[in-house]
Formats: structure tokens, C-alpha cells, sequence
């Protein structure tokens, strides 16, 4: 299927199908491929979509916001976060549900977050969290926002995850860890 100008459809890898519809999220709102029809289409949604996934049936989404600093006179000085919602797929509208602002989390860079993973039929949220040394996993829950930080320990110093995964019990997280390797200039 040919989506036309596909500026909007920056990640790629997150593709989300409800019914007879293919969504793709991007810098400017919501664009979708119909599968059955071929017919495409898009929604302009303020401040983008970010990365979406499903989430018990519905389109969620994982965007950067950013808010004045507190106490801050300078135009300039603002706080990034991560703001978490429900993409209403009948009138193409987006519900936040919480943001997660950088002061909440010291030593982690929110804005290179990019792997997310929504427990599957509970309402808690995993996210990457990338930090200098090794990287962390924020545990979040739909209403109350960050409960909790996992520092992986894996024997070694520096650790780099991705994509996590919750086990369908949601008792376990499972993500791909790299190390560095013991020889020079290799992974593993």
C-alpha cells in the first residue's frame, strides 16, 4: 500500500492494527492504512503521537512534552517529560493520562527513551530509561505515574537495553541486554 507523503510516519517499527485499519503514529498526528479498502488517511493531533502501541485494545501513545521550569524568568529554560495516553480512534483525539518529567527521574535522559511496553491486561508501564553508565528501567502505572526504578545487574558495569517485554503473568520483564564485550571493540 502507498501512504503517499510519509514525512508524518517517522517510527515505523511501531505499527498498530485495529479491525481493517493499520496505524502509524508520526511528528504531526495519526495516519492509517485501511487494509481491506487500501484507503489512507491522516489526522493532525496536536503535538504528535509519538510512539504508540496497543494496549488492551486500545491505541496508546508515549510522546516528549516539555513545561517551564519552575522559578525559571528565562523563556529558554523549559523541563522535558514524557507524556503517556489513549488515542481515541472514533474521533481521532488524544486523552493524556500522565507525564513523566525529568526531575522525577535524575540520571536518566527521557528524551532518548525509546522503548516502551504496556503489561499486557494490567496498567503498568516499562520504558527504557538511558543513563550515561547503565541504562534503567522505569516502572509506571496508568494512574499514579512512576512507582518504581530497576537498576539491572548483570555483572558488568554498562548495560543497554532494549524492547522489553512483560511475561503474560506480568511477574517478569524480559528485554535484549548488550554489554561490552571482552575484546576490544565487540559486544555482547
Amino acid at each position: 500500500y502507498t501512504l503517499g507523503d510519509t514525512r508524518d510516519c517517522w517510527y515505523r517499527g511501531t505499527v498498530q492494527q485495529q479491525d481493517d485499519r493499520l496505524y502509524f503514529g508520526g511528528d504531526d498526528g495519526l495516519n492509517w492504512v485501511n487494509l481491506t479498502t487500501g484507503e489512507t488517511g491522516s489526522k493532525p493531533i496536536q503535538d504528535g503521537t509519538g510512539i504508540i502501541s496497543e494496549h488492551n485494545g486500545q491505541v496508546v501513545y508515549m510522546r516528549e512534552v516539555s513545561r517551564p521550569l519552575a522559578g525559571s524568568k528565562a523563556k529558554e529554560s523549559n523541563e522535558d517529560g514524557l507524556e503517556f495516553g489513549r488515542i481515541n480512534l472514533t474521533d481521532l483525539t488524544s486523552k493524556p493520562m500522565f507525564t513523566l518529567w525529568q526531575s522525577q527521574t535524575p540520571g536518566v535522559k527521557l528524551a532518548d527513551a525509546i522503548s516502551v511496553a504496556w503489561e499486557s491486561g494490567g496498567q503498568r508501564i516499562a520504558v527504557v530509561g538511558p543513563s550515561e553508565n547503565s541504562d534503567k528501567i522505569l516502572v509506571l502505572d496508568e494512574n499514579r505515574g512512576l512507582t518504581d526504578t530497576i537498576n539491572p545487574e548483570l555483572g558488568v558495569k554498562a548495560v543497554r537495553l532494549g524492547n522489553l517485554i512483560w511475561s503474560r503473568d506480568g511477574n517478569t520483564l524480559f528485554a535484549a541486554a548488550i554489554t561490552k564485550g571482552t575484546k576490544e571493540k565487540t559486544c555482547d
